[in-house]
């Protein structure tokens, strides 16, 4: 007996269309989540270079005295905006190395940052910060005019018009008499 045999058959035509219509599916999940992981890349990457230059603006006032001359109050405005349109005009203000006390980084801005000799740091450009500074009353830390030794430290943090942090810092005439010198240091 001879066994018949069925000459072999390929796909069908709907067999192929499927199976076409699942790989386009799976490739565009895939480019999909290669989207998503991208924009979270460069999530973190603006969430780091905020931290940095929060950071070094934070590091450099901590470093300066904070001296209270009397008569000689700071200016209180109201921060509502950030960036060149967000901060306003950016004002000429010295080299950080420059600065003798908190309250002269009061109202600076720097569009891209620079370091401690006036230089714009590389790959900063569209960022800009701003420092604010008033004097606060030591037992409710309200806004007050009187020169009582505290201040509230506020350094805004922008890329382009978004703004990306805010950092609070209170800064006392009396950190200084605890604070480490550059001689103590190892």
């Amino acid at each position: 007996m001879s066994a018949v045999r069925r000459p072999c058959r390929g796909f069908t035509l709907i067999e192929t269309v499927i199976c076409a219509a699942i790989i386009a599916g799976l490739g565009v999940a895939l480019l999909a989540s290669m989207g998503h992981a991208t924009g979270a890349a460069q999530v973190a990457r603006e969430r780091d270079t905020t931290n940095a230059i929060a950071a070094m603006v934070l590091a450099d006032i901590f470093s300066t005295p904070h001296v209270d001359p009397a008569g000689n109050p700071l200016a209180v405005d109201n921060i509502t905006n950030l960036g060149a349109t967000i901060f306003g005009p950016i004002r000429p203000v010295p080299p950080r190395k420059d600065v003798m006390r908190v309250s002269d980084y009061q109202g600076r801005i720097e569009s891209p940052p620079q370091d401690r000799d006036g230089n714009a740091l590389a790959d900063l450009a569209g960022w800009v910060y701003r420092v604010h500074i008033q004097h606060v009353d030591p037992v409710t830390l309200a806004a007050d005019v009187t020169h009582t030794g505290l201040v509230r430290v506020t350094v805004n943090i922008a890329y382009g018009s978004q703004l990306m942090d805010t950092r609070v810092i209170y800064r006392a005439t009396a950190w200084d008499a605890f604070a480490p010198t550059a001689e103590a240091m190892p």
